[in-house]
């Protein structure tokens, strides 16, 4: 789904350049972290059906993580990191919100970019309010939001190797195949994607241009 130029502006507000470049440092990291534990310094873990998830679920949290460290850390610039319970349940599991001026991420890992992502009250309330924002029911012309509406951002990664990361707005709760990516894959340093229907000094503007953090694809240690 194309991403007008307004939508763009408000999340390059928050995820600058210098911001994302820091997440692609942070993803690598994270990888390579859960890659080591995953296996073992005395034990070769034995395989179970069930072990990619575990696996997932072991890189969702190593990048949590990360991602709290660099904002405890002061490298990622304007963002503040908090920990949100994912049910109404105490003693649940808490995810990672990253809070900007203009916008609210979390990160969540798929085993393919074209899954769904896992139901949780979190991220219901999150697609909730995307539904809900102005600035998103009509992606080419749009009413000017409230100051304080925020956009609700899900970085997307996967898979074993990192083979994909993206910043995605799900617009829809009951249609969650409906979205709107607005990067490009940040695990091969790509950039924000270009905004719809605007010249190409407007697109030049707009366009987050990312140096690539490392060379090529990291090798597992």
């Amino acid at each position: 789904m194309n991403v007008n130029a307004e939508i763009l502006t408000r999340v390059e507000s928050d995820w600058t350049s210098e911001n994302l470049e820091v997440v692609q440092m942070v993803l690598r990291q994270a990888y390579e972290e859960a890659a080591r534990i995953s296996r073992g310094d005395r034990v070769q873990p034995l395989s179970t059906p069930n072990a990619k998830h575990v696996l997932g679920t072991l890189r969702w949290d190593r990048v949590n993580a990360h991602l709290d460290h660099a904002c405890k850390s002061g490298l990622l610039r304007g963002i503040n990191s908090t920990w949100i319970s994912c049910s109404n349940r105490g003693g649940s599991v808490r995810a990672l919100e990253l809070r900007g001026l203009a916008t609210v991420l979390t990160a969540h890992h798929l085993q393919s970019l074209e899954d769904d992502p896992r139901f949780s009250l979190l991220r219901a309330a999150h697609w909730i309010e995307n539904a809900q924002n102005q600035m998103l029911l009509n992606f080419v012309e749009v009413a000017k939001p409230h100051a304080e509406t925020l956009i609700n951002l899900t970085l997307v990664h996967g898979n074993q190797n990192l083979d994909f990361a993206k910043l995605r707005i799900y617009c829809d709760p009951q249609d969650l195949q409906n979205y709107i990516d607005v990067s490009d894959n940040l695990a091969q340093g790509t950039s924000m994607v270009m905004p719809f229907e605007q010249d190409a000094e407007d697109i030049q503007e707009a366009a987050v241009a990312l140096r690539p953090i490392l060379a090529g694809k990291a090798e597992s240690a």
